[in-house]
């Protein structure tokens, strides 16, 4: 099979490169067209209070404090901070759109809340972030009394200034291979037809010759 396919290649070695570098083209041309997208990063660390000294308490402590985070996770991606984030940023978005642009991610062994935050813009992405974890930390005392949550990290431009989509590479390595993929079928389908084509050719000789046998035959007959 293999040698099949390296023949129908050379045999059709102006097609095949053609169809791979339509397809490479068209990677390039989607790179283009979409739209780059950033992400900005801001982290948050809860603490509920002092811990205890033993351990039983300590243990039963922490397990509290993990299930609390999934609380402020939630919490953190409600229309409540949402609404403070619109007016903080002063932004056209509505609260909805804006929730539609974060994620919020824990980390189940750490007290850690970590808000995600992505656009069109560098500098959007990281003022979208930093406003829901600023946000969040003012008014975390309106959610849970004895609260206290803190910025660990905000987000900065320099970590934020490289695209995250599209995700050029990948884009291309996939063109190329559905491009190889297909310059391949093509070229197979290409050979298949041209064997046809030598099969008929070579019919048509065989069956004049059947038919001259056919014609002359009763004349030996008669002789």
């Amino acid at each position: 099979m293999g040698e099949q396919i390296f023949a129908a290649i050379r045999r059709h070695f102006v097609v095949f490169p053609m169809i791979l570098i339509c397809f490479v083209a068209a990677g390039f041309g989607i790179n283009m067209l979409l739209q780059p997208e950033y992400q900005a990063k801001s982290t948050l660390i809860a603490n509920f209070g002092k811990a205890s000294d033993n351990v039983s308490n300590k243990y039963n402590e922490l397990l509290a404090n993990q299930m609390l985070t999934t609380t402020y996770q939630e919490a953190i991606q409600s229309l409540f901070i949402a609404n403070i984030v619109k007016l903080k940023l002063s932004s056209s978005l509505t609260p909805s759109e804006l929730l539609r642009k974060i994620q919020v991610k824990t980390d189940p062994g750490a007290l850690i809340l970590s808000i995600y935050a992505n656009a069109n813009d560098a500098n959007q992405a990281v003022a979208i972030a930093n406003a829901f974890a600023e946000s969040f930390v003012s008014n975390s005392t309106l959610i849970l009394n004895q609260a206290n949550v803190n910025v660990l990290d905000l987000a900065v431009y320099e970590n934020s200034s490289s695209p995250v989509k599209p995700k050029k590479m990948f884009n291309l390595a996939v063109c190329t291979f559905v491009g190889f993929f297909a310059a391949t079928s093509f070229s197979l389908l290409l050979d298949k037809k041209r064997l046809k084509k030598v099969k008929k050719k070579e019919r048509i000789p065989n069956f004049r010759l059947e038919a001259q046998v056919k014609r002359e035959a009763p004349t030996q007959l008669e002789v």
